[in-house]
């Protein structure tokens, strides 16, 4: 078997860096590899592949930082566009409490199909469709339409109702996390995990916060604004939108994975016995920011994502 080329971004001019890598994959044929090797967490490129082309490249990390990152990146077929569980899910939440159930990650890695997700977590597919189905005879969780609203809509949407959310609830969970944390750090010491790791995620997100309410949203909204009066953008500043779009969607995938490791600290979010009311308040607190937490990324990486690709490929064609 031939050993794949190894592609070494860092000799290359770092402004080039995403498009030079994506000449390479693109020339791939069908089950050739590519190794990368990167001075930076390759997983944007990442991201930008599965919006391009969806999971028609398997990633594999060969080495995980912090100095150097290699993955290697095979072809796998030609792009197909099949339903994803991200899609599932747009056109009706109530299936999220299926995939939340059953750990699968909708909102950061909703571009698999039910076949690539039963594949990689080795689950029954008709198990699957039948739980799906079942899951609509609940009572409807939101009647809003959210596929029919515009990039614009969703980019206000988000700031006015989940941006809030987090805005409010990130300082006084921390706070409250920090003193049970105090509290009971010795008689539970997972509590004092959950601490930090709130903490730390919580930091992230107030910073991806800023970054799409003060550059990324208001740039959405511009890009909207210009398709419909039929004007255009320069292809730099429809770039910049995207790279910034993939930097946002990687963040998104590691606090995602935090919050599972919240979710398995908490026993799924089961309190102990003999502690404080403050306690039960804090499991409450932090399930129902995780269900947030979910619900905003699912908007931005399956829908608002999506909307801007759309957006971006009429505008070229035009």
């Amino acid at each position: 078997m031939n050993r794949p080329e190894t592609f070494d971004v860092r000799m290359i001019v770092p402004d080039t860096t995403h498009v030079d890598i994506f000449e390479k994959l693109s020339a791939l044929e069908i089950g050739q590899s590519i190794v990368i090797n990167h001075d930076q967490n390759p997983r944007p490129l990442y991201f930008r592949l599965l919006a391009e082309c969806k999971y028609a490249f398997g990633w594999e990390t060969l080495h995980d930082g912090p100095e150097v990152w290699r993955v290697q990146v095979t072809r796998k077929t030609a792009w197909v566009n099949n339903e994803t569980i991200g899609d599932i899910v747009s056109k009706d939440y109530r299936h999220a409490t299926v995939f939340k159930r059953l750990g699968i990650d909708f909102s950061c890695n909703g571009k698999r199909t039910l076949e690539e997700v039963c594949l990689d977590d080795h689950l029954d597919i008709n198990d699957l469709r039948q739980q799906l189905a079942q899951c609509l005879n609940q009572p409807m969780i939101q009647t809003i339409n959210l596929l029919s609203w515009a990039p614009a809509f969703l980019c206000r949407y988000l700031v006015n109702l989940n941006h809030q959310y987090i805005k409010i609830n990130t300082p006084f969970i921390t706070e409250l996390a920090q003193k049970m944390a105090v509290s009971y750090g010795e008689s539970h010491p997972q509590i004092g995990q959950i601490s930090t790791i709130f903490f730390n995620a919580g930091k992230v997100l107030m910073h991806d916060v800023s970054i799409e309410e003060s550059s990324l949203f208001p740039d959405v909204v511009k890009l909207s604004e210009c398709y419909v009066k039929g004007r255009t953008l320069a292809e730099d500043e429809t770039g910049a939108v995207l790279s910034a779009f993939y930097d946002i969607m990687a963040s998104h995938e590691k606090i995602a994975a935090d919050f599972r490791l919240i979710r398995q600290l908490t026993n799924n979010y089961q309190v102990p016995r003999y502690v404080s009311p403050s306690y039960n308040i804090l499991y409450k607190l932090l399930q129902d920011y995780e269900d947030d937490l979910l619900f905003n990324f699912h908007l931005e990486n399956n829908l608002l994502f999506p909307k801007v690709i759309a957006i971006r490929d009429k505008m070229r064609s035009t």
